[in-house]
């Protein structure tokens, strides 16, 4: 769904849908016009999701806020299976923090696999 000019009243849709669908496991809305309250609303919904393990949001035609930046780490902490993220943050901490969410879903399915080959 890239360069559709897709706004924030797709992303508040959108972000409601991905809350309760899990069944879809690769998001790509990059390239639209969805302002830091439209990937705020998509990360409430990514939270909540337990299917998508790929999600990109990046090169959207407006930059985000540095305070909508810093509340989406608390938005993601609940999912446990996003294993790539594409957004376009300018803070260092943000960066950081949604990393440590991707690491800490990359070694659980680790263990996982690692446990099932052990029985």
């Amino acid at each position: 769904m890239e360069l559709l000019g897709l706004d924030n009243s797709f992303a508040e849709a959108f972000g409601e849908a991905i809350a309760k669908n899990n069944t879809i496991e690769k998001v790509n809305i990059d390239s639209n016009a969805i302002t830091g309250v439209g990937v705020k609303a998509l990360f409430a919904g990514l939270g909540k999701n337990s299917s998508i393990e790929d999600f990109q949001v990046r090169h959207q035609h407006r930059v985000m806020s540095t305070l909508d930046e810093e509340s989406l780490p608390e938005l993601l902490e609940s999912n446990t299976s996003i294993l790539k993220l594409g957004v376009d943050v300018r803070s260092q901490l943000v960066k950081m923090r949604l990393d440590k969410i991707i690491n800490a879903n990359r070694d659980r399915l680790r263990k996982l696999r690692l446990d099932a080959i052990l029985g």
